[in-house]
């Protein structure tokens, strides 16, 4: 994102005073204005003074001045206002129709020949394609706009190829982020020869820094430093703070790489005492810090290290929350942008607006209506997916419990048995022998659970809440055996393995069924008992 706002170098902006007095004065001129020219041109100027702070009415202007460009039947106008149009789009990050809006231009001039004209939208449309990520198609552009630029200084136009480093810094740039060292040194170096003719000091710091970082990459040590200290003097000569501080940071970033710590931490301390005495960037800040928590590490210095680690997370997140910012306020222009093409079209189609605005207001019922019902069905699908959860989690806990109190009672029973055998033994035994045999009937007995009921019915409740007291509602005859038949039917067992955990026999269980049949007021109905049970 730096790149492509450096790179978009030729984008027209002219430096007017913000304020309500200008916009007025300029208004008024259009007002009495008599030819289409200078109506275009006073549009233009409303437009660019306009953009930064309302986008909605800054492309208000430029679609009125098209629309005069074009009943004047003038392309170059149209494709000057084209180009304006799409500055602005791309300033806020509407890609799509800044490149839309660029293209026309360039056929536009295409077919004019207009070689001048060429080359800052060829620029322009290669730093779009440099935003979307796609840099074969922007090395393609930038490359056009150099040859174009290249062929206007052989006919002797000194005006834009006192901007050709600017081309060569960029398409080197692009180079350096492909990993291709060679030709990203080629293009800075052709780069730094043209902007030494012109004495161009600010693209002098920023190419000297270039090569500076790629010759620390090439492992080119004292090379690198040289060039970052021809970065620092020609960003001191114009007293580029900004600029200053990220050769610094740079140079502070080589001597790391080479395992330089001390000498890495004490530019790096230079940086922070700079930021600290102005505002700098963020991400300068968060550069530094990243910087100086490994440092600080190296050189033993472990709360410095985590002091630095902390102003690190918090300039991250502080840059995480500004790009969130910028996002909001990119898609805030997105939408006004695209309400400006809306109330476009119907201005320009005043007989279809009743069609238009009832389709529209149709599409947009469609479209919520489709949502809220594709959120029914999400919420119904999360609805299905958590019950079928809980029931699997609820099956799942059935399953232990019926385990426990069955692992429980067997357990009891098995002791009890074991406990009746040693009995058994003791009375053949005398002596010492009988009371060991007594001490080990006394333990056995010990670890039988007599409140294996209670036991389980506390570990049913908390599975079943409310369970017996539902029951108890609908029948308040219910016995307490009853109870604990309901709870081992709610398990869903059958009627021979509640016979083998009570001790009591399968006609019993049957008959107290029966019983509960009754009391639950079921006997005469189809409804089966154990569903019945576990509906409640």
């Amino acid at each position: 994102m730096k790149l492509f706002n450096v790179i978009l170098f030729f984008l027209p902006i002219t430096v007017l005073a913000q304020n309500s007095f200008k916009s007025d004065s300029l208004k008024l001129a259009l007002d009495v204005s008599e030819t289409e020219g200078e109506k275009i041109e006073l549009l233009i100027e409303l437009s660019e003074l306009h953009h930064k702070s309302n986008i909605k009415e800054s492309l208000s202007f430029t679609d009125e001045a098209l629309s005069i460009a074009k009943q004047a039947d003038d392309e170059h106008l149209m494709a000057v206002i084209y180009k304006q149009k799409g500055d602005i789009l791309s300033r806020y990050g509407i890609i799509e129709e800044a490149l839309d809006n660029y293209l026309k231009a360039k056929s536009i001039w295409q077919r004019r020949n207009n070689v001048s004209e060429l080359i800052s939208i060829e620029h322009n449309i290669g730093a779009v394609y440099y935003y979307q990520g796609d840099f074969e198609l922007a090395l393609g552009n930038f490359k056009k706009a150099l040859g174009a630029c290249i062929e206007m200084q052989e006919k002797g136009d000194t005006i834009f190829s006192k901007k050709i480093h600017v081309i060569y810094n960029t398409i080197g740039s692009v180079y350096d982020l492909q990993d291709d060292n060679e030709l990203a040194l080629t293009y800075f170096q052709k780069a730094l020869e043209n902007a030494h003719k012109y004495n161009d000091y600010f693209n002098l710091g920023n190419v000297y820094n270039n090569l500076g970082k790629l010759h620390s990459e090439m492992s080119r040590p004292e090379a690198a430093i040289a060039y970052f200290q021809e970065s620092l003097n020609y960003r001191e000569k114009i007293n580029d703070k900004v600029g200053i501080a990220r050769s610094y940071l740079f140079m502070a970033k080589h001597y790391y790489d080479h395992r330089q710590y001390h000498e890495a931490l004490a530019i790096a301390l230079k940086v922070q005492q700079m930021l600290d005495k102005q505002p700098g960037s963020l991400r300068t800040k968060r550069d530094l810090w990243e910087l100086l928590y490994p440092l600080y590490k190296h050189v033993g210095r472990s709360d410095s290290a985590l002091f630095a680690h902390e102003k690190f997370i918090v300039l991250k997140d502080s840059i995480l929350s500004e790009n969130s910012v910028k996002e909001m306020t990119r898609l805030q222009m997105q939408y006004e942008y695209d309400m400006q093409e809306h109330d476009k079209t119907v201005r320009q189609n005043r007989t279809r607006l009743l069609f238009i605005a009832t389709l529209s207001i149709l599409g947009l019922l469609i479209i919520i209506i489709s949502l809220l019902y594709v959120l029914s069905k999400s919420r119904s699908k999360r609805m299905v997916l958590e019950n079928e959860r809980l029931e699997s989690d609820l099956e799942l806990k059935n399953k232990e419990l019926t385990t426990n109190v069955m692992y429980l009672l067997k357990k009891n029973e098995f002791l009890s048995s074991i406990s009746l055998r040693l009995i058994d033994i003791k009375k053949k035994l005398r002596g010492d022998n009988s009371q060991t045999v007594q001490q080990l009937i006394y333990e056995i007995q010990s670890a039988v659970d007599e409140d294996v009921w209670e036991e389980f019915e506390l570990r049913f409740q908390q599975v079943h809440e409310a369970f017996f007291e539902k029951l108890k509602a609908i029948s308040s005859d219910l016995t307490p055996s009853e109870l604990k038949i309901c709870a081992f039917l709610r398990l869903n067992l059958k009627t021979k393995e509640i016979a083998s955990i009570t001790h009591l026999s399968i006609r019993s269980i049957e008959v107290t069924r029966s019983n509960i049949r009754k009391k639950l007021k079921i006997t005469n109905s189809e409804t089966n008992l154990i569903s019945f049970l576990i509906d409640l």
